[in-house]
């Protein structure tokens, strides 16, 4: 059986093995050569897969689709580490993760500020006398 693992940047692994196992949003699932054609997500965590003759590889991946038609398990991901220690490419994805969580709250916090100096500015366009006095007075509340 050929397992490929794809990126939108390149092809990370393509190479034969005799058993592929998994994590899906539904479980955990292993294949080998003689299963049925399936479908599967991949939730973010490390593939593990059997190479022909050879140990155990693992991929971390960051979620992902995975397809197993005939004699081919073509995996589809935004991003896979290969590693020998399956800690290791764990490690990674979890990395990979907090980053894009820290750069999506980045995101919504300057997606609130933009909206706040929005609203200011409607405001401002809508009553500018009310509003220059407002800000007179809020003004010498401070001092």
């Amino acid at each position: 059986m050929r397992l490929r693992i794809i990126t939108p940047k390149r092809v990370v692994l393509d190479t034969e093995v005799s058993q592929v196992f998994g994590q899906g949003s539904q479980g955990a699932f292993g294949l080998w050569a003689g299963d049925m054609d399936c479908l599967s997500d991949l939730v973010p965590g490390v593939l593990r897969y059997q190479a022909q003759g050879g140990p155990l590889g693992h991929v971390g991946l960051t979620g992902g689709i995975l397809v197993k038609k005939g004699s081919v398990v073509n995996v589809t991901t935004r991003n896979a580490y290969l590693s020998d220690d399956p800690a290791e490419a764990a490690r990674r994805i979890r990395a990979e993760r907090r980053d894009a969580e820290e750069a999506d709250r980045l995101e919504c916090e300057a997606l609130a500020m933009l909206d706040a100096e929005m609203q200011r500015q409607l405001v401002m366009f809508d009553r500018p006398a009310t509003y220059a006095a407002q800000a007179a007075l809020s003004d010498l509340g401070k001092g």
